[in-house]
């Protein structure tokens, strides 16, 4: 029998438990079938809550390296308003970690309150330069989530390409190097 695909789910906040009640059924069904196994560091649990801005260093230090440990292969990202968080999964894990095995999978919430932080959670996946991360028009709110849960049961996701490393670190700069570039 083939291995479970392992797989997490990380999310910006408990406030976006509204936006993935739908995919509860595909991701059980899947559990059910053998064809996933949901990773987390509490046994039992299915999703992941960490804000990139609230809690950075736990989930880029702490749980990134633990699901690598754990042999995570895709991890779905959802976020709202300013969706920094699958961009910042994926960078973590090429220009870090140099991690080309696990994929990254964004999903935009939807705000159909102010429909502006959908577009801007939709720019802040798609319009990263260098990004890996997976992402298309059908990845948007609750049913992007679903989407986004069927290609990580089913779907061959494509090949992840290690970006070069910076050739000039950030930092301070003085004119001559302003100039010059």
């Amino acid at each position: 029998m083939k291995s479970p695909r392992r797989i997490a789910i990380i999310l910006g906040s408990t406030s976006d438990f509204a936006q993935c009640r739908k995919a509860i059924p595909i991701l059980k069904t899947a559990e059910n079938d053998g064809k996933i196994e949901l990773i987390t560091p509490k046994k039992g649990d299915k999703i992941i809550v960490a804000s990139i801005h609230r809690h950075k260093n736990y989930l880029l230090h702490k749980i990134l390296p633990y699901l690598i440990e754990q042999g995570v292969t895709t991890i779905i990202c959802g976020a709202g308003h300013a969706a920094h968080l699958p961009g910042m999964v994926d960078s973590h894990l090429r220009y870090d970690l140099r991690n080309n095995t696990v994929s990254v999978i964004g999903v935009a919430f939807e705000d159909l309150n102010q429909p502006i932080h959908t577009i801007a959670a939709m720019l802040s996946i798609s319009d990263v330069p260098n990004t890996n991360v997976i992402f298309d028009g059908n990845h948007v709110g609750p049913h992007g989530m679903c989407y986004a849960c069927k290609i990580a049961i089913n779907e061959k996701l494509p090949p992840i390409t290690l970006p070069n490393p910076v050739k000039k670190p950030h930092g301070t700069f003085d004119w001559t190097d302003i100039e010059q570039l």
